[in-house]
């Protein structure tokens, strides 16, 4: 299945920016004025960039969650190289708390 994104879903190129950018803007206050904790807060906006990745953009369900799987799984699976040590993803960053 192949999807094109749009790069300006809503018509209105500063209005799509402005919605494109509520996952980070949410990070941020959740972070520095909600005082969240940092787990929660980054999967309620994990959450958010997912609705609006398929509510607004129009990408399909099962991509989405494929995307996410693999954006949690890439240093082991093809982007880390040989011998590369300089990982980061969130399995390998929990796994250095160990």
């Amino acid at each position: 299945m192949t999807w094109t994104q749009a790069i300006n879903p809503l018509g209105n190129l500063g209005l799509s920016a402005l919605v494109d950018a509520l996952p980070i803007i949410f990070l941020f206050c959740a972070l520095a004025l909600w005082r969240m904790k940092g787990h929660i807060a980054g999967l309620i906006t994990l959450a958010l960039a997912l609705v609006l990745a398929v509510g607004v953009h129009g990408m399909p369900l099962n991509m989405a969650l494929l995307t996410t799987v693999y954006g949690i799984l890439s240093p082991w699976c093809c982007c880390s190289g040989y011998g590369n040590r300089n990982r980061s993803g969130v399995l390998p960053m929990s796994l250095r708390l160990l």
